[in-house]
């Protein structure tokens, strides 16, 4: 049992320490649906990082009462920049999977985006 325990928490330290996850990432820990609960379409663009959202991607339309669905691993964090169907930046949505922080359930659970995300997309 100890030498069990001993050759885990070696595994474990060494993929800490050279910079592995010990989450899994070779498959999908869940996908999420944000449901588009807002006044109208909405275009939802993936920020390069938590807190980088300078140069959102193209994005993606939601139109009202669909949904914006992703999948996300477990070690990843995400934000995305939720702007009007003409571009208008809203706020942001921040996405954490790997720790016990609340998720947004919806794509009116916005957040204020970092700085340096655009006004408009």
């Amino acid at each position: 049992m100890t030498k069990a325990l001993a050759i885990l928490a070696f595994l474990l330290v060494g993929s800490v320490a050279i910079g592995c996850s010990v989450y899994p990432t070779n498959g999908h820990e869940r996908t999420l649906s944000l449901l588009n609960d807002t006044s109208g379409p909405r275009l939802v663009h993936r920020c390069d990082g938590i807190g980088d959202c300078r140069f959102p991607d193209k994005g993606e339309l939601v139109q009202l009462g669909e949904s914006f669905d992703f999948d996300i691993y477990a070690d990843e964090e995400r934000a995305y920049v939720v702007a009007s169907s003409e571009g208008k930046t809203f706020g942001c949505i921040k996405v954490f999977i790997a720790d016990s922080r609340p998720n947004p359930k919806s794509l009116s659970d916005l957040r204020r985006c970092p700085r340096g995300t655009p006004k408009g997309t």
